[in-house]
């Protein structure tokens, strides 16, 4: 290759670049009404520590059962929780919302740092079996029992058995049935709770009844239930207000809480997040808060504590782009002592966009990220 041409190639690219740079120029201009602090990069490490982000297309390797599965069904992995974690080899139980052939496993294997260098995702039990569920979104596990609940849209909670048997529904209370939930703001959320020996559940957005007008929080119930379906206590826990207030239009936009999980010491963590894709400002944007809240703190609002807060989006100086819809999260000890959280993402079948005429392509992708709790009853986290 000649240094001319090399040169020549240099121009280019220098020209290709003052090109985007006007361009987001432009767009920034043209969303001069948005906060653009909002969509600033950002990770707060304060009371934890990030592991790198895991890219699952190019991490994973499918099982041969599962070949003939469109790739685009099985990495819309919804909910996620933990088989066992071992020291070379962390596995989970997890649902695709696209997928309902059965419960699949991820396995993921890390290095003596504890971060993963590959994943496995089969069949759970290696057999393909089918399950009565249609949109599945949570999944958790009870290990004495050995039962799996798997929690969907419809406002249903799913008992299997070990070996993935449909036992019954788990029964629900009127407030959350059918008739009471916004479009598509149904169950996001279940998780099993071993010390209180009961379910948490929740819906991603509020309530028909909850939704107050001249409010910007919305309002969730938080809803312990017994594994026979009896109420153990109902709390109220109110969001962040959006932080786009005012969504332009030809945005793809969710707000909402996507799951929860229990720690050792009873706590609920609580994650939020907020998506914004906008190609034409050239915004692809999602901001994820982690919240812890104690049930027996004796009030029927919840009071929320920090635990961090990120982004991933589209990096404005790179290109490069990391959005994570996470909607998946589960709490795991790391074979090194440490509390952990595991959270997965679902980047609705990895849609593929182009924009600036056709110039820069970019496709989703679905991401893990394992977050370290640095001190979880210490000064790291507020008890």
């Amino acid at each position: 290759m000649s240094f001319v041409y090399l040169c020549g190639m240099r121009h280019y690219l220098a020209l290709i670049l003052l090109v985007l740079s006007v361009c987001l120029n432009l767009t920034k201009a043209s969303a001069q009404d948005l906060d653009l602090e909002v969509f600033m990069q950002m990770r707060d490490t304060s009371k934890v520590s990030f592991l790198p982000q895991v890219n699952l297309p190019l991490t994973l390797v499918v099982s041969d059962e599962l070949k003939n599965i469109p790739k685009e069904n099985l990495y819309q992995l919804s909910g996620i929780t933990p088989i066992s974690i071992d020291k070379d080899e962390y596995r989970f139980a997890v649902v695709s919302d696209k997928y309902t052939d059965g419960l699949l496993e991820l396995s993921l294997f890390v290095d003596e740092e504890g971060k993963v260098v590959l994943g496995m995702l089969s069949p759970l039990d290696k057999k393909l079996k089918k399950f009565q569920a249609t949109d599945p979104e949570g999944i958790a596990f009870d290990p004495a029992r050995k039962k799996y609940y798997i929690s969907t849209e419809q406002q249903k909670i799913l008992r299997l058995d070990s070996k993935q048997s449909f036992e019954g529904f788990v029964p629900v209370p009127e407030y959350m049935s059918t008739s009471h939930i916004q479009a598509n703001m149904g169950f996001e959320s279940l998780e099993y709770d071993k010390t209180r020996d009961c379910l948490w559940v929740t819906t991603e957005g509020s309530l028909k009844e909850d939704i107050n007008p001249d409010s910007k929080n919305p309002v969730l119930r938080l809803q312990a239930l017994g594994l026979d379906g009896r109420d153990l206590g109902k709390y109220t826990y109110v969001m962040d207000p959006p932080r786009v207030p005012e969504v332009p239009s030809g945005t793809t936009y969710v707000h909402g809480v996507s799951d929860l999980t229990v720690l050792p010491d009873g706590r609920l963590v609580v994650m939020e997040r907020e998506v914004f894709v906008n190609l034409s400002l050239l915004m692809v944007h999602s901001r994820t808060k982690l919240y812890t809240v104690n049930p027996e703190e004796g009030s029927e609002t919840l009071t929320k504590t920090l635990l961090t807060e990120f982004t991933t989006g589209l990096d404005e100086n790179s290109l490069d782009i990391t959005l994570a819809n996470y909607e998946g999260m589960c709490y795991v000890t790391l074979p090194d002592g440490s509390d952990a959280l595991v959270l997965i993402s679902d980047s609705q079948g990895r849609p593929s966009y182009s924009f600036l005429y056709g110039f820069l392509k970019i496709q989703l992708s679905d991401f893990i990220q394992i977050i370290k709790l640095k001190d979880i009853d210490g000064d790291g986290m507020e008890s």
